[in-house]
């Protein structure tokens, strides 16, 4: 006879992960809080709401006697009290009559120009006098037109001239004395200037290009010994001269080349 039957172990089930819906919630702020939120005391009820403030001017307060005085010599004391303009002044002392016209600016004082001499204006007349070419050509011993290459002042109005001229620029030469140099022919004269003026006249500028017709240095003519002494044998006969107010110098250009050219042509009475 069979003996009892053995009964079978139920193996316990796994433990399931709790279902996070079905947590316990947690509790409430209150047990949570710590002794310092607890020892608070409870809020009281709301404030009520106060209505906006509409935008208006706030009235103006009058500051009290004592204030303004106060305020008034502080004042004083730091920003000195400044005379109103008498325009101002007078708008505010009479405001129904016609304002006054303003007084003219005084004249304003320029300061005494150099040149402003009683002979300044006859000498610039002269030295900037726009003499005929034809007579020019005619009354003169030489005429050429060259470029200035040095000036030698020799003392008050007295200048000594070195032309570097072309072969188109020998328009009369007589017996003017030439060197020649290089490409050009050298061409010595000798400018006297009898006026009292500030600058020479004529006025020689080194690298600029004049027309310059005068007459020729030689023997027979007399100079005084003060000149003499000064030239030191520097003029040789055959250079040429020129006298203020009996010569012609311009600076060069196209229709004064041509009016001496077409001098040249022409038949001198």
């Amino acid at each position: 006879m069979p003996g009892p039957r053995a009964q079978p172990v139920l193996e316990a089930a796994p433990r399931a992960w709790s279902d996070p819906r079905r947590r316990k919630p947690p509790p409430p702020a209150e047990n949570r809080a710590g002794f310092r939120e607890a020892a608070r005391a409870p809020a009281g009820p709301p404030s009520p709401r106060l209505p906006q403030a509409e935008n208006r001017a706030s009235p103006h307060r009058v500051p009290a006697l004592e204030d303004t005085s106060r305020r008034a010599r502080a004042r004083a004391l730091r920003f000195p009290a400044a005379r109103p303009p008498a325009r101002a002044a007078a708008a505010l002392a009479h405001p129904n009559r016609p304002r006054a016209a303003a007084p003219p600016p005084p004249p304003r004082l320029s300061p005494p120009r150099r040149d402003a001499e009683p002979s300044a204006e006859p000498c610039a007349r002269a030295c900037g006098a726009d003499l005929d070419e034809r007579e020019s050509y005619c009354a003169s011993e030489f005429a050429v037109n060259g470029i200035v290459h040095d000036v030698d002042v020799l003392s008050t109005g007295i200048q000594l001239v070195t032309l570097l001229v072309d072969r188109d620029g020998l328009y009369k030469m007589n017996r003017l004395y030439i060197t020649p140099d290089g490409f050009f022919f050298r061409v010595h004269i000798l400018a006297l200037d009898s006026s009292s003026c500030n600058k020479p006249c004529p006025e020689f500028k080194p690298g600029s290009r004049y027309i310059v017709m005068g007459h020729i240095y030689h023997k027979r003519r007399q100079f005084p010994t003060a000149l003499l002494q000064v030239l030191r044998g520097r003029l040789r006969p055959g250079d040429g001269l020129l006298w203020s107010g009996s010569s012609y110098v311009n600076r060069f250009n196209r229709k004064r080349d041509g009016q001496v050219q077409g001098a040249v042509h022409t038949q001198c009475i």
